[in-house]
């Protein structure tokens, strides 16, 4: 087989037309995959195989044999419908990883898209190499430029993941402490509770308490509120004192819940 290179071919993306009759077919001159499978493809000349052929874009001279000298052409299926699945693809997932790379938690699925966009998007390449076609192309380049602006919106990802966790934590965990009731009493219309929190556990915590004014003897809540206390060290006590206005003469004081700041409320 003598390769001699020639210039590169450009590939039909046309059908071949429809036989003027039964008995005298006829096709489009243009490249089909080779009949002897030898290449890649092969050039018809709308009547008759020729010994041009091409693999990997390179031309070859190769003389066609007497067996597939009347081989009717056929199209290659990606060519025929213009597009490339893997290239559309990794554009797909390379969009995702860059609207999605951002979000706490949903960081991961967008990073293991990134991931599969940089891989969908080589192989369509080599692929539009070998079989020099040209289909899908642009998604592919596209994707391999978006991917990597979607990595750094996924590196934002684990950064407000990691915060979000802190958050939440220091909300629930709260650790060991000890709530002491100091006052509780109504003088002249105004209802006092003053009372303290220990902090028993081995690291500093900032408490939320939800305090609570009763009716004497019953759970009938007829007063409440909201305290924020500030950072307390382990084995320091921190005070508080409410004073509501209530139409009650006795009152029980109680603390209902106790955990930690709100998340991201700035403290």
């Amino acid at each position: 087989m003598d390769h001699e290179p020639l210039p590169t071919p450009v590939l039909s993306q046309a059908p071949p037309p429809p036989p003027p009759h039964p008995n005298a077919p006829s096709y489009a001159a243009a490249w089909y995959p080779d009949p002897t499978n030898r290449f890649d493809f092969r050039y018809h000349n709308g009547h008759d195989w020729t010994g041009d052929a091409s693999t990997d874009g390179h031309r070859y001279v190769d003389p066609i044999t007497a067996h597939t000298a009347g081989a009717a052409p056929r199209r290659n299926a990606q060519a025929a419908n213009g597009s490339n699945g893997k290239a559309v693809g990794a554009f797909v997932l390379s969009l995702s990883t860059l609207f999605l790379g951002w979000i706490p938690f949903l960081c991961a699925f967008a990073a293991i898209a990134g991931i599969l966009a940089v891989v969908f998007g080589l192989r369509s390449l080599s692929e539009i190499r070998r079989t020099q076609r040209r289909a899908g192309r642009g998604f592919a380049i596209a994707a391999l430029i978006i991917v990597p602006f979607g990595f750094a919106a996924c590196g934002l990802g684990v950064w407000l993941t990691s915060m979000t966790i802190s958050e939440f934590d220091r909300y629930v965990n709260i650790g060991a402490y000890t709530v002491t009731t100091e006052r509780c009493e109504v003088t002249d219309g105004i209802a006092h509770f003053v009372g303290s929190i220990t902090n028993d556990s081995t690291k500093a915590h900032a408490y939320q308490l939800e305090v609570e004014f009763l009716k004497t003897g019953t759970e009938n809540d007829i007063g409440s509120t909201i305290l924020d206390l500030p950072l307390t060290e382990p084995g320091a006590s921190e005070q508080w004192s409410v004073a509501q206005p209530l139409a009650a003469e006795q009152v029980d004081c109680r603390v209902s819940a106790v955990t930690g700041p709100l998340p991201f409320n700035g403290r």
